[in-house]
């Protein structure tokens, strides 16, 4: 867990591709939730950091850790 936050946050696209049609609230609670300090549970995270960031599906939400699995299997 990191005091920073996830180094992919600046870069990512999941407020882009996986949340484009919820509310902010919602967007900004999984952003507190993922990448302001529990980035290591977040399946964007996962991906990005075994495989790179240029492997990270663009439709992978952060809770979608099973998936993340079976990609960097």
């Amino acid at each position: 867990m990191s005091m920073s936050g996830c180094r992919f946050k600046k870069t990512c696209d999941a407020h882009k591709d996986s949340f484009k049609n919820f509310p902010e609230h919602f967007v900004k609670l999984i952003e507190n939730h993922y990448c302001n300090g529990n980035e290591t549970k977040c399946a964007r995270y996962i991906v990005g950091k075994q495989l790179g960031r240029d492997k990270i599906p663009p439709t992978l939400k952060p809770n979608d850790t099973q998936k993340a699995k079976k990609l960097i299997k």
